[in-house]
């Protein structure tokens, strides 16, 4: 049996078949051939294809001055367009040339390509470095971070920090939150903490230095990591010990990203929760938990993304009336997380009869309201597939693009409509 790729939803309403095929046409959005770019550039373009890019997605090739070459994969970001991010703070000032690649499914004799230019002109920016004085209990493990901001007081992430102490050097990337962490066994004594950042070429250097109190003495807190999608509630959690023994009715201030989110008591069991709406974008961000001024400690909550789209495939070109076909709704997510609660409305045209649905998942038809609902718990990365029979009923196009939705943040979206036509 044939299939006949009908699109991916949103690039055309056309049938993509009655076209000869050829290469992905590009056009480059941003940067702008010719411009000059700064610090994280964002790269993204608009491609029209005849059938649909293939599993190896969008390639962006780099290369500049004293040999610099860097290769960037693109995500999905709408029906037609590609997007990445490129970190110039190691590329030097100059010129450079971004080449886009990228391969249809249907026209294996070449790709499509298209190339621009631009000048690079970076302007080191200052910054700073926060360290946090803190306490800790004698053999336990003890977390010691660092806040990396610029001279605005904005976060700065994906930096690499060396904290020295004791003689001893180690070093952590900042996360979402512009924090970086180490984890040591705490031996008792005071130690002197110097967290330096080296600089780049987008960013100065700076330093900072604070103290480490490891005793056999002191409060001790435990925070929990956390996983969730964007605009869920979570439940912040924290364990305030003393000399191994549970603590209660003590207030502990909660920070996500470097900002007060709210305070809870301890209970008779130590644990302290603060219910938290996620309202950041996908990211791992810091969670603080503080009691006094010296008992700190932290955890992660990760923001999940997952990159979810349609494909529709059908058995048969242009059907008659009266014949039985199969639509394939193919859900792609290409990334990095599972998506949650991904759910496929389908209001079913009058010119189509429900006949049956095959595929994982929940699926539901309502004969009351002609609407069929498709939902995956957890579409993980790659292909889950559905496969709907219908009868034609009269002639006509027939839509076939369903509502598409899901829990974790999402950043493609679709908009246009794909049918099919009944002769």
């Amino acid at each position: 049996m044939s299939l006949f790729v009908l699109a991916i939803i949103g690039f055309s309403s056309n049938i993509a078949f009655a076209h000869d095929p050829f290469p992905p046409e590009i056009k480059f959005v941003s940067p702008i051939d010719g411009s000059d770019a700064t610090n994280n550039v964002k790269i993204k373009v608009s491609i029209r294809t005849h059938t649909a890019i293939n599993g190896e997605g969008v390639k962006f090739d780099i290369s500049g001055p004293n040999n610099y070459k860097k290769t960037l994969k693109g995500e999905k970001s709408s029906d037609t367009t590609w997007e990445c991010y490129w970190d110039t703070s190691s590329a030097p000032n100059g010129k450079y040339s971004i080449k886009a690649e990228a391969q249809d499914d249907d026209y294996p004799q070449g790709p499509g390509v298209k190339v621009i230019n631009i000048n690079l002109n970076n302007v080191k920016k200052e910054t700073k470095i926060l360290i946090n004085d803190v306490k800790a209990l004698q053999g336990t493990n003890v977390n010691v971070i660092a806040t990396l901001k610029d001279g605005f007081n904005k976060i700065i992430t994906n930096k690499k920090i060396e904290f020295t102490i004791n003689g001893k050097t180690y070093s952590a990337t900042t996360d979402s939150s512009g924090v970086a962490k180490i984890t040591l066994k705490g031996v008792k004594g005071t130690y002197t903490v110097n967290a330096k950042f080296l600089g780049d070429n987008s960013y100065m250097s700076s330093s900072n230095s604070g103290k480490l109190y490891v005793t056999n003495n002191v409060y001790s807190l435990k925070v929990s990591n956390i996983d969730s999608d964007k605009n869920k509630i979570v439940q912040l959690k924290t364990t305030l010990t003393y000399k191994n023994k549970k603590v209660a009715n003590k207030k502990i201030k909660f920070y996500v990203n470097n900002v007060v989110v709210g305070t809870a008591k301890t209970n008779k069991y130590g644990i302290a929760v603060l219910k938290y709406r996620t309202k950041l974008n996908h990211g791992k961000y810091t969670v603080l938990a503080k009691y006094s001024d010296n008992v700190v400690n932290i955890g992660v909550l990760k923001v999940k993304k997952a990159n979810v789209y349609l494909q529709i495939t059908s058995n048969k070109a242009r059907p008659k009336v009266g014949n039985t076909i199969t639509i394939f709704y193919r859900v792609k997510n290409d990334g990095p997380d599972t998506a949650s609660n991904t759910k496929l409305t389908y209001k079913i045209p009058s010119n189509l009869k429900y006949v049956k649905a095959v595929g994982s998942g929940s699926k539901k038809y309502n004969s009351k309201s002609k609407t069929f609902t498709w939902t995956i718990s957890k579409a993980k990365i790659g292909t889950t597939l559905l496969k709907l029979t219908f009868k034609t009923k009269k002639s006509g196009r027939a839509l076939l693009t369903p509502k598409i939705t899901t829990d974790t943040y999402n950043k493609y979206s679709s908009g246009k409509k794909l049918y099919i036509t009944i002769v």
